[in-house]
């Protein structure tokens, strides 16, 4: 819930000396010297003072509300407009899986493959030649799911891969062409068996439907560019 307060501030005519007396009387000093005194024990004072804020209205907000700018403003069930926000959100995924998986990557419409050792590290896939390069150095290369362009991965179509067991992502990225804003990239992840298969499919499609609802994806879906 997102509240909006308001602070009422005197004017300041009304805060304007009216004595004008360029020399003080000894009773007007001591009263002077009197209020200053209790003013200074009042700011040292530890007892509760009610906040100067007074409460204009509050909006509630949803995770499915994180991605608009605009949000109505109400106050014990009375509408006072709207509210405009720009909010930022983020998530921090705790996931990990590892194991095998032969990666397929398209070079001039061909495939090539290569067995790699992956990690899910929270949205992003990391994948080595050897498990004991993990502890060392550098992956080969990386697959961040904040950039998948596809509602949900899914079984590659046959047409596409003929291999069996095997997953397909495509995520974009800025092209360097002036035709078209994204370049898509497709990966194909091929498992040992069909139960490694459906394991990777839910933990992959459960890190995508995390980051898309807390609005940090870094491409929309299905954006129509050219297929690397």
């Amino acid at each position: 819930i997102i509240k909006l307060y308001y602070l009422n501030i005197l004017n300041a005519k009304r805060l304007a000396k009216t004595d004008t007396t360029m020399c003080p009387s000894p009773n007007h000093l001591l009263g002077f010297y009197k209020k200053s005194e209790t003013r200074s024990r009042r700011l040292y004072s530890y007892e509760r003072r009610e906040p100067s804020f007074n409460l204009y209205g509050a909006a509630k907000v949803v995770i499915s509300d994180l991605a608009q700018c605009t949000f109505n403003l109400t106050n014990c069930n009375e509408s006072l407009g709207s509210v405009d926000l720009q909010i930022t959100s983020s998530i921090e995924l705790s996931l990990t899986h590892k194991g095998f998986l032969t990666i397929g990557s398209e070079a001039g419409g061909l495939a090539v493959w290569n067995r790699r050792w992956c990690l899910l590290d929270g949205s992003v896939l990391k994948y080595w030649n050897y498990p004991q390069d993990s502890d060392f150095s550098e992956p080969v290369n990386t697959i961040d799911l904040s950039y998948c362009v596809i509602s949900s991965i899914s079984r590659a179509n046959r047409e596409l891969c003929a291999r069996p067991r095997t997953l397909v992502i495509e995520t974009g990225r800025p092209s360097n062409s002036d035709a078209t804003p994204y370049t898509i990239t497709r990966h194909y992840l091929s498992a040992d068996s069909v139960e490694e298969m459906e394991t990777w499919e839910r933990l992959l499609n459960y890190v995508l439907s995390s980051l898309r609802n807390w609005n940090c994806m870094n491409f929309q879906l299905n954006c129509k560019s050219e297929m690397f």
